[in-house]
């Protein structure tokens, strides 16, 4: 009994607490009751009062392309083979090189050489336009002898100082007399748009032919510019039963100004020829009257065409004119 009491006085001498227990080490020593273990869900399950977990999610999928092939799904920790039927597993060889126009050498099956006798190779550039020179294919940028026979052509008007635009001819351009009102002639020439821009020149020469009947009309010359009048003469009544008399008229057209939709344009006669009198030249002279003031504005950002024409007063049988020369040239 001596015993007994000391161990009760022992267990009663111990103070209580309300004090939760800490599951961790080092307080707690030992195995969990199943009892105790939780429901897991997810990719790691366990039922309840168990302490047994299992991995739900064991496998892994592999995607192949082509040519690549085999692929799909493999447990952790197993394996899965990747096929390539159509890969190369040993080194290649060439076996033969064929050849195309303009690469010549081919058929090559062990050694050969490639050539191109035509290709275009490019030297150093230097100065000037690229060219090729001679008769290689060589392409050279030296400077180039406009004399010689590396150019050909005529160079574009726009791009020129002096040149001859145009030359035209013909025996058949005949416009005969009106009833008083002016004729046009098929031989003209279009300048191009934006051509005319300050003191750009161009001279226009005509060659005509005038036939008249023993009783004459009153016969001019004039012309149009992109429509508008630019020279209007008077005109006179020629000498009586002429037949292809060679006159002709000369004219300076000049721009004042870059190219615009109106801008000042000088058109002027230099000389007009009667062959056979001067008493006839008032077919080319204007009067107060007629006279065209110059400058004329003219829409030149647009083409222009220089029309000549024939003006009588009637339209009397047997009096003509013709066109037989006009020539266009570039003075600057």
């Amino acid at each position: 009994m001596k015993l007994w009491r000391i161990a009760l006085l022992s267990f009663l001498s111990c103070p209580l607490w309300a004090q939760q227990i800490n599951l961790g080490p080092p307080a707690v020593r030992g195995t969990l009751q199943a009892t105790n273990c939780p429901v897991l869900t997810g990719d790691v399950t366990a039922s309840a009062n168990t302490c047994v977990t299992t991995l739900t999610v064991h496998t892994l999928t592999i995607n192949t392309s082509s040519p690549l092939g085999g692929g799909g799904s493999v447990a952790l920790g197993g394996t899965l083979t990747i096929t390539c039927t159509t890969c190369s597993t040993t080194n290649g060889t060439v076996t033969s090189i064929a050849t195309t126009s303009p690469i010549t050498g081919g058929t090559i099956t062990t050694t050969g050489t490639i050539a191109c006798a035509t290709c275009v190779v490019a030297s150093s550039p230097g100065v000037g336009l690229a060219h090729f020179a001679g008769s290689t294919q060589t392409v050279t940028s030296s400077a180039v002898n406009l004399a010689s026979a590396d150019v050909t052509g005529v160079l574009p008007a726009a791009n020129s100082t002096y040149q001859v635009l145009s030359a035209q001819f013909s025996n058949t351009d005949s416009v005969n007399c009106p009833n008083n009102t002016t004729g046009n002639f098929a031989t003209t020439y279009t300048i191009p748009a934006n051509y005319l821009t300050a003191n750009k020149l161009l001279r226009v020469i005509l060659g005509l032919a005038l036939t008249t009947s023993a009783s004459p009309p009153t016969i001019a010359y004039r012309m149009t510019v992109g429509g508008t009048n630019v020279y209007v003469a008077a005109g006179a009544v020629p000498t009586a039963s002429l037949s292809g008399i060679a006159i002709g008229i000369t004219f300076v057209i000049q721009g004042s100004a870059a190219a615009g939709a109106s801008v000042a344009v000088y058109t002027h006669p230099l000389n007009g020829y009667m062959g056979l009198s001067s008493s006839v030249n008032g077919i080319f002279q204007e009067t107060t009257a007629l006279t065209i003031v110059q400058p004329v504005n003219l829409a030149t950002n647009g083409t222009l065409v220089i029309q000549p024409q024939l003006f009588c007063s009637a339209n009397t049988a047997g009096n003509s004119m013709k066109v037989q020369q006009m020539v266009v040239e570039a003075l600057n």
